[in-house]
């Protein structure tokens, strides 16, 4: 291949294209990501997707794969062969036939399938050659029409004439019940755990005095002028952390602007105040949306990129302000996220940037900044919290890295908010929840959210519903929905609240869902979304905005069809 051959658009596996000639066996791995893409296929991982569909998906890969191996293997060759080199010993190719495959060949069986066997990475380039190539042409034949009588188009649907056993309605993923594995397993056909990438922020604090810890850090980044954002039931918990900087002879701005669910009007008031004070860096002290729009804020100030440009995966070029986050409640884990949130005018819809560029710089959780918060916020954070736990847990993306997170966090919300929704002094209980919330922020990188979130996101963009509210109204409906696709895994989640955990796991699963409900109504949480002021009549326009966030859908562990996303909103209706 020769240097001017376009690489093919792999969004996120640029770290699975080919190394360098000398690192061949780095090659060989890597070329097998279109393999396991291909053999995924073929065990209807992906049943909505016909062969037609998957082919023209991996062809460009597979083409582009072969070709970068072939290039890899003729450099190969040549540095081999390349004058000064030591003459390497070349046996006769018929004495380096695999073991298995000299049997066959002494008795003249098979023989024109035989491949001479090369050792080292010449040989291992070769195989992946001929594999790639292979499945190309495969592809290709998988591209011919159906034979007669024959209801599957595709190899990975029929084999030899026998076509394979019906598949329930589940998008077939690591973790749903494939019959002859494992629920949970999270190994794809090759038996590999997918890959993951984890964004932290560089200094993570839990415990007290954080706001002296923030301080400090920003005297070592040498700020110039910092911006405060907050919102204003906060502007005087912030009176500390600006005395201090203040004392370090900096200039310390408060923009208090944040008084409820976020809008990216607020976005550009943020930005306003950042310029207006030249700041050089901002730190957040608040929820969830404060949060979310002070990460918003250090990343545009600089105004290279608005705000449209940058909704979705990976549009944010960069960020331009350092940032630091203080948590107030325990809820969203924006402060270790790579996500933020906002409401977008245009049409109504909350909308996500999410982007590594997005994760703080630095994160100062202490549980003692959450014992100020009301009853009702308390609540409501908390079960948004809990929601952001069991999501990632039962989750096509789940990953074992992220599962321990998921459950701990699970273990240590539904055993402590609600006695910090009795008593908000119990700081022994504020921890617990602080740290369970802490744990669902992790997950939400790597691993993010799925259906609750989808269905909930109308319900405050259109009624104004708080997010932990609206997320504690459709949790139970939509893990009732979920049940049969990850029974294990639900279990894990009941035994993880409490449940009793005998019997079989789809038995143990709804104790769970009860377990949840009960955990709700103690905390006086609605659980219709007829307490909320929602007219029936505006359950079509809901379903219609539920389905437009597929970036979540797609990682429920059922498939969510708009007829099911109605279905569940009239249950909880």
């Amino acid at each position: 291949m020769g240097q001017g051959h376009p690489a093919p658009a792999l969004h996120g596996h640029d770290e699975l294209r080919p190394a360098l000639p000398e690192r061949a066996g780095c090659v060989v791995h890597r070329l097998c990501w279109p393999d396991r893409c291909v053999r995924l296929c073929r065990l209807r991982q992906w049943p909505e997707v016909d062969a037609e569909q998957l082919a023209d998906l991996l062809a460009g890969p597979l083409q582009h794969h072969a070709e970068r191996a072939a290039h890899s293997l003729g450099q190969v060759q040549r540095d081999v062969d390349r004058p000064g080199r030591p003459a390497l010993r070349r046996p006769d190719p018929g004495q380096l036939q695999r073991p298995d495959q000299r049997g066959a060949a002494e008795h003249g069986l098979g023989q024109h399938r035989v491949q001479p066997y090369v050792p080292g990475p010449v040989g291992q380039l070769q195989g992946a050659v001929r594999r790639c190539r292979r499945q190309l042409g495969d592809l290709r034949r998988d591209q011919q029409p159906a034979r007669q009588g024959s209801a599957v188009r595709g190899r990975w649907h029929s084999r030899a004439g026998h076509q394979l056993p019906d598949q329930p309605d589940l998008l077939r993923h690591p973790g749903c019940a494939v019959p002859g594995r494992r629920e949970g397993a999270l190994l794809n056909a090759t038996g590999i755990i997918r890959p993951l990438a984890l964004c932290v922020p560089r200094k993570l604090d839990f415990g007290p005095d954080g706001i002296g810890a923030c301080a400090r850090w920003l005297d070592a980044l040498d700020a110039a002028s910092v911006l405060v954002v907050t919102g204003p039931p906060l502007a005087a918990l912030c009176g500390p952390l600006l005395a201090a900087v203040r004392a370090q002879g900096r200039r310390a701005e408060l923009w208090s602007g944040i008084a409820q669910e976020p809008h990216v009007d607020d976005l550009a008031r943020g930005i306003a105040a950042a310029r207006d004070c030249g700041a050089t860096a901002v730190v957040a002290v608040g929820g969830g949306s404060v949060m979310d729009v002070a990460k918003l804020v250090a990343a545009l100030a600089d105004g290279t990129q608005a705000i449209e440009q940058v909704f979705g995966v990976g549009l944010l070029a960069r960020r331009a302000l350092p940032l630091a986050c203080l948590p107030t409640t325990a809820g969203t884990g924006s402060e270790v996220s790579p996500i933020a949130i906002v409401q977008d005018p245009a049409d109504g819809q909350k909308k996500a940037v999410i982007s590594p560029h997005l994760v703080p710089d630095a994160a100062f959780v202490d549980p003692s900044l959450t014992v100020g918060a009301p009853r009702a916020v308390t609540a409501a954070s908390g079960i948004d919290a809990l929601t952001h736990c069991i999501e990632a847990y039962a989750n096509r993306q789940a990953h074992p890295l992220t599962d321990g997170w998921a459950l701990e966090g699970i273990r240590r919300i539904g055993g402590s908010l609600v006695r910090a929704f009795d008593n908000g002094d119990d700081l022994a209980a504020r921890t617990n929840v602080a740290l369970g919330s802490l744990c669902g922020g992790l997950c939400l990188g790597p691993v993010n959210t799925a259906a609750v979130h989808a269905l909930a996101y109308p319900l405050g963009s259109d009624f104004g519903v708080a997010h932990g509210v609206s997320n504690a109204v459709m949790l139970p409906h939509v893990l009732e929905f979920n049940l049969p696709a990850m029974p294990r895994r639900y279990a894990d989640i009941a035994r993880a609240l409490g449940a009793d955990g005998d019997g079989d796991d789809l038995e143990v699963a709804r104790r769970g869902v009860e377990r949840i409900r009960t955990l709700l109504a103690r905390c006086g949480m609605p659980l219709r979304v007829s307490e909320l002021g929602v007219p029936e009549s505006a359950l079509p326009r809901m379903t219609e905005a539920a389905m437009k966030v597929q970036r979540l859908l797609v990682q429920n562990p059922r498939t969510v069809s708009a007829e099911d996303a109605h279905g569940i909103y009239r249950r909880a209706y």
